[in-house]
């Protein structure tokens, strides 16, 4: 179903209402996910709002973990090294035995407003912390991998990372390491209403995986 959102012009203005519901499970928050298009020149109405999706998450069935690591195990037989996303290099990875897990082989550099991020080798990470309830809508495969590296090494430190790692120090808002995920989904070529959707559930659930109490907002 969300192919039709990777089909619209990037001109399209997309409404994205994302409603967290409670869960008794953190790994696959409960949503409510409606998005609706309208065309850019007009003036958003009832009646000019096109309905693109509208999904209960809380009713419908997470994969199975043999089914996640099997599309994991899948996509590592032809995914290291991944191919560039635009003039951005491609991120060298491989796969931690048969966990979940993925080790970054060679460090990653991003140059972000006069900083550079560097994301150091051996970084254990899962390439993209999507849980199993939103792999409707995002993948590992995807959003490209420079985005989820950068914004989970952010997450992991609570923007706080160590300072060999960012040149000239500074510290990072969950909301600039959120925005730096949508800047390199949009580089990596995601289609602007998936990039605008994950973009729309990372600010709404994901602020309990920040590693801080500070610049989380």
């Amino acid at each position: 179903m969300f192919k039709e959102l990777d089909q619209l012009p990037d001109d399209s203005i997309v409404n994205i209402d994302v409603e967290e519901k409670a869960s008794n499970d953190s790994s696959s928050p409960n949503l409510i996910i409606k998005i609706e298009q309208k065309a850019a020149t007009v003036p958003l109405t009832p009646a000019s709002k096109r309905k693109l999706v509208d999904i209960n998450l809380t009713e419908l069935s997470a994969p199975s973990g043999a089914q996640i690591q099997g599309m994991i195990n899948e996509a590592m037989a032809t995914s290291s090294p991944r191919t560039a996303c635009g003039s951005i290099p491609s991120v060298v990875f491989s796969s931690v035995g048969t966990t979940r897990n993925f080790e970054l082989r060679e460090p990653y550099s991003y140059d972000w407003n006069r900083h550079k991020i560097t994301v150091a080798r051996g970084f254990i990470y899962d390439r993209a912390s999507i849980p199993a309830g939103l792999f409707l809508i995002a993948t590992k495969d995807n959003v490209g991998d420079p985005g989820p590296l950068i914004h989970d090494y952010l997450y992991r430190y609570g923007g706080k990372l160590p300072a060999t790692q960012v040149s000239p120090y500074r510290e990072f808002s969950r909301l600039e390491a959120d925005v730096l995920l949508h800047e390199l989904m949009t580089k990596c070529g995601v289609k602007k209403a998936r990039r605008d959707v994950v973009y729309a559930v990372v600010r709404a659930v994901s602020k309990r995986y920040w590693q801080g109490t500070e610049n989380n907002y």
